[in-house]
C-alpha cells in the first residue's frame, strides 16, 4: 500500500480504539495464533501482520517501560514540591500519559501502515517529521541504554571489585544486543523479571530504612516533610524529576501494534495506569 494516502493527516475521524478490521470469528481467544488479518482501508482490501502479545504480555511490557531507575528521583521531586503539590502533578502526569497512549492507539488505528512514533509523523506532518522524530527517539533512547549499561557496569563492579567495569559493559553489551531483535511477545517474560527487580528494590529501600536510626533515610527517625514547596521556584525542577520515570512512553505504538486483540488495549491501559500511579506515589512518600 503506497504511504502517499496517508501523508495528508489522519482523515476526518478516528475509528473506535482497538477495532480490529478483522474475521475472528467472533472469538477472542488469547492463545490463538493470529498472523494474518484482512483489512479494509480506503476501499481496498490488504492482508496485514498482527501482534502476537496477549493482553497479559502487553501489560507487563507497558509496566517494565515506565518502571525503571527514574522512581529513584521521587523522593527528591517530592522534597521540593512538597506532598500536596508533588502527589497533584504525579496524578496529572499519569493520566496525561494514559490519555496520550489513548490517542496514540487511535491515531494508529487509522492506518494499518502506521506503526511507530515516525510513521505517527510521517502521517501527519510529512517526510522530514519523520526524520526529525525518529533521529530524537534514536538519540533519546541511546542515550538512555548508555546510561543503564554504565549503571549496570559500576553495580556489579562495587559487589565484584576484582572484575573491571569494561567486563560488566561487554557482558550487558553481547546480552541486551540480540534481546533488541526478539518480538515483544518473548520479551514480555523479561519484563517480568525487570518488575520483579523493581520491587526488590523497594523492598532493600524498606528494610534499609528500618534499619538506619537517624536521617537522612531513616524510616524510625525521618526527615522534615513539607505539604507545600518551601521553595515555589523548584517546581519546575520537581515536574522534571517526575517526569523522568515516564520516559519510556515513546514504545507504546510498538506494543499497541504487537497486540493480538487491540480492542482490550483500552483495559490494559487502566491496569498499568493504575499501577504506575499507585506504585510511583508510594514510592515517593
Amino acid at each position: 500500500m503506497s504511504q502517499r494516502h496517508i501523508s495528508n493527516g489522519f482523515g476526518s475521524g478516528f475509528p473506535k480504539l482497538g477495532h480490529e478490521r478483522n474475521h475472528t470469528n467472533g472469538n477472542q481467544n488469547e492463545s490463538a495464533p493470529l498472523l494474518v488479518k484482512r483489512v479494509q482501508h480506503e476501499g481496498r482490501a490488504i492482508h496485514v501482520v498482527v501482534g502476537q502479545s496477549t493482553l497479559p504480555q502487553t501489560i507487563l511490557n507497558s509496566i517494565n517501560t515506565i518502571v525503571g531507575v527514574g522512581l529513584l528521583s521521587l523522593p527528591l521531586a517530592f522534597l521540593y514540591a512538597g506532598w500536596l503539590v508533588g502527589g497533584i502533578l504525579l496524578l496529572c502526569i499519569a493520566l496525561t500519559t494514559r490519555y496520550t497512549a489513548h490517542i496514540l492507539a487511535r491515531c494508529l488505528d487509522t492506518n494499518p501502515s502506521l506503526v511507530t512514533f515516525g510513521d505517527l509523523a510521517f502521517a501527519a506532518y510529512g517526510q522530514n517529521a519523520r526524520l526529525v522524530i525518529s533521529a530524537l527517539f534514536s538519540v533519546e533512547l541511546t542515550a538512555a541504554l548508555v546510561a543503564f549499561v554504565v549503571v549496570f557496569a559500576d553495580s556489579l563492579n562495587a559487589l565484584f571489585p576484582t572484575q573491571s567495569t569494561l567486563t560488566f559493559k561487554l557482558i550487558a553489551f553481547f546480552v541486551l544486543t540480540p534481546l533488541s531483535f526478539a518480538p515483544l511477545h518473548y520479551l514480555s517474560f523479561t519484563s517480568i523479571l525487570g518488575i520483579i527487580a523493581t520491587l526488590t528494590m523497594i523492598g532493600i529501600v524498606f528494610a534499609d530504612g528500618f534499619i538506619k536510626s537517624s536521617a537522612p533515610g531513616s524510616l524510625r527517625s525521618p526527615m522534615p516533610v513539607f505539604l507545600a514547596p518551601e521553595k515555589w521556584l523548584s517546581i519546575p525542577l520537581s515536574l522534571g524529576l517526575l517526569l523522568a520515570p515516564f520516559g519510556g512512553h515513546a514504545v507504546f505504538p510498538n506494543i499497541y501494534r504487537d497486540m493480538r486483540h487491540p480492542n482490550n488495549y483500552g483495559r490494559g491501559l487502566i491496569v498499568v495506569s493504575l499501577f504506575h500511579f499507585s506504585y510511583f506515589f508510594q514510592r515517593a512518600l
